[in-house]
């Protein structure tokens, strides 16, 4: 196994997100980073290195406003920001570009390369033309934005640009729109041994009338049938997302949810027979398969961590039973995740999916910004590191082999 080194962050550096989640995720003093950071800024307004960190705290803690100014504020500064690798002299320099927003705006990938010999160089664009040459000297690139209305012109433009990129260049934008949750269940409808239920948007009108009876849900989708699930467009970590069982429950939901686009899809009942939900994120680099986590829940719902596996030695034991026999899931799946590979011409995207008990491989969704990290407490996970080990091993292989 590698031997990877983590360094005790320095706050007037650009930090990313990796610290601030390796704090998180151990139970330490978050509080106090975000104290040091604001007493910083206090004597250097003006750094923008400790804008950009002072800008993720306050998403961390929820304050979006105050997050997005220090953040417009940074960028005003400038518009590269750098985190050496923590092993020197690094063998890889990976610039990232990426987009002003919140923080699942763009690919983690500090959180996945946390500690390794990869120097990241953090670009963050617009549509002003990008001046390859004056960037600090890069290997390879990699587009972290993500899909969203806001980014949709952003990455059409930089498609363009990346025309007179001088370096390889992965994740290319044109296929970013492939994560989409519409388009994704789109195009992967038709591989063998997957099931994507079809997602579409509507717009808060529309949601209105068959609430008010006005019309029947599949006057718009003819393959809609409650119970649905509805969620806002753009929205992210499951914000606002719930299951309808009726057109009443559209009218409460409407009540609460301000918002005016929204995705449906059926709900589709993945519990097994002892009414328990088990959500897997898996990676795939280059089509190869790769375990992050599973998350097992009697709420359908999931999140790793409101599963709350770290309180469960049973929930624990079978995702280390799981991880340990991954290579039997990636057989058995082997060709809807190669469908799934070529149908999003990504070369890094993330798949949280789970098995139904039919056996074919449902898919909730696809994206190249989930948060993929070795980071868990090993004394509660001790067989989590030889596996997240993998990931960012695999990765590396990849910059080389592109590099080459």
């Amino acid at each position: 196994m590698t031997h990877i080194t983590f360094r005790s962050p320095q706050i007037t550096h650009f930090l990313g997100l990796a610290p601030f989640l390796r704090v998180s995720l151990l139970k330490k003093d978050l509080l106090a980073i975000a104290k040091q950071i604001f007493a910083e800024l206090e004597t250097q307004p003006e750094n923008p290195e400790l804008l950009m960190n002072a800008s993720i705290v306050m998403y961390i803690y929820k304050q979006e406003a105050l997050a997005m100014q220090a953040q417009k504020q940074a960028l005003k500064i400038q518009k590269t920001f750098c985190i050496p690798a923590a092993q020197q002299p690094a063998k890889i320099r990976l610039l990232v570009l990426s987009t002003p927003g919140d923080l699942a705006e763009n690919t983690p990938i500090d959180c996945l390369l946390e500690g390794w010999d990869i120097d990241l160089i953090f670009y963050y664009f617009n549509k002003s033309p990008i001046a390859w040459e004056t960037l600090p000297n890069f290997d390879i690139v990699i587009v972290a934005s993500c899909y969203s209305t806001i980014n949709q012109a952003l990455l059409k433009n930089l498609s363009i640009q990346l025309k007179n990129c001088p370096k390889p260049v992965l994740n290319q934008p044109q296929y970013i729109a492939n994560t989409e949750r519409s388009k994704a269940s789109q195009i992967l409808q038709a591989i063998p041994g997957l099931l994507m239920p079809p997602t579409a948007s509507i717009n808060c009108e529309n949601l209105t009338n068959i609430a008010q009876l006005k019309c029947a849900l599949n006057t718009y989708f003819d393959w809609a049938e409650f119970p649905i699930i509805l969620r806002p467009i753009d929205s992210d970590a499951g914000k606002d997302l719930e299951r309808i069982n009726s057109p009443e429950a559209i009218t409460d939901y409407l009540s609460r949810v301000e918002d005016e686009s929204f995705y449906l899809s059926n709900f589709i009942d993945y519990a097994d027979k002892q009414q328990l939900y088990t959500k897997i994120r898996i990676v795939l680099i280059a089509g190869k398969p790769l375990i992050c986590h599973i998350a097992i829940t009697t709420d359908w719902k999931i999140h790793y961590l409101n599963a709350q596996m770290e309180l469960s030695p049973e929930k624990r034991a079978t995702e280390q039973a799981f991880m340990e026999n991954f290579d039997q899931f990636e057989q058995q799946h082997k060709i809807a995740l190669e469908g799934i590979y070529q149908q999003s011409g990504l070369d890094y995207i993330g798949i949280d999916c789970a098995e139904m008990p039919t056996g074919e491989l449902l898919i909730f969704e696809i994206d190249h910004d989930m948060i993929v990290h070795g980071m868990d407490d090993e004394t509660i996970f001790p067989y989590k590191p030889h596996f997240a080990q993998k990931i960012p091993e695999t990765f590396r292989t990849l910059l080389l082999k592109r590099m080459a």
